[in-house]
């Protein structure tokens, strides 16, 4: 049985719902195929954690052919989100993991350099002393929570999601607690169009990176991951 459990927070890649921050650098329809994308690097540099099961939490839900493709090809469980804000989403899953994993890891599908030994070294990092993990988010947010116990509803309540002040917020409700945390390295997200920039240059292996998401994303190159 696994004892660790990797969660991951996906949209389903509607045109005009997901990545939406994006526009107009970028269309709805590029937008959803960029969203597709990184969801797909989330997963293979996921792919071999060891005595890890990977669970996809859908939002709406689960039933967008999308997710029934790579829910099998890449051995997912999949679940879908429950009603309400970010934060009680994020607090159910975490709550329902702990139910059948002794160590969670939430995360969600929008930044690629959540490499395979960076969720490792955070796995690592949950022990008896250390109950929580979080990594900070360079715009103020945070990319990746996890736990090794139940976590009270608090953290998750008062947030401003979506704003800069997110870590800040959640790091003002655990001081309210007795819980002991560790904040590991910060890492980019891809949230705006100025986040583009910054994207690895993995698709085709050119060095303007606003071209080869561009260029990506014109070509529809999805399938070639599946």
């Amino acid at each position: 049985m696994n004892t660790r459990c990797l969660q991951i927070f996906a949209k389903a890649p509607v045109p005009g719902q997901v990545k939406t921050r994006m526009q107009p650098v970028l269309s709805p329809k590029e937008s959803a195929r960029l969203a597709k994308q990184l969801l797909i690097l989330t997963l293979q540099n996921s792919a071999s954690l060891p005595h890890c099961t990977r669970q996809l939490w859908c939002s709406p839900d689960s039933t967008h052919p999308w997710f029934q493709v790579i829910a099998k090809k890449y051995s997912l469980q999949c679940f879908d989100q429950p009603e309400g804000d970010l934060g009680h989403r994020m607090w159910h899953a975490i709550h329902q993991g702990l139910k059948t994993h002794q160590e969670i890891l939430l995360i969600g599908a929008d930044c690629p350099f959540l490499s395979r030994h960076y969720l490792e070294t955070c796995f690592l990092q949950l022990t008896e002393k250390n109950a929580m993990v979080i990594s900070p988010a360079n715009d103020g947010g945070y990319v990746l929570i996890g736990s090794n116990q139940p976590v009270p509803r608090i953290l998750f309540e008062h947030i401003h999601w979506g704003s800069h002040t997110v870590l800040k917020e959640t790091l003002t409700q655990l001081e309210k607690t007795d819980i002991q945390y560790t904040l590991c390295p910060p890492l980019n997200d891809i949230d705006r169009p100025e986040d583009l920039k910054i994207l690895p240059c993995i698709i085709h292996g050119e060095s303007n990176l606003v071209k080869t998401c561009s260029l990506t994303l014109a070509n529809d190159q999805t399938t070639h991951f599946l």
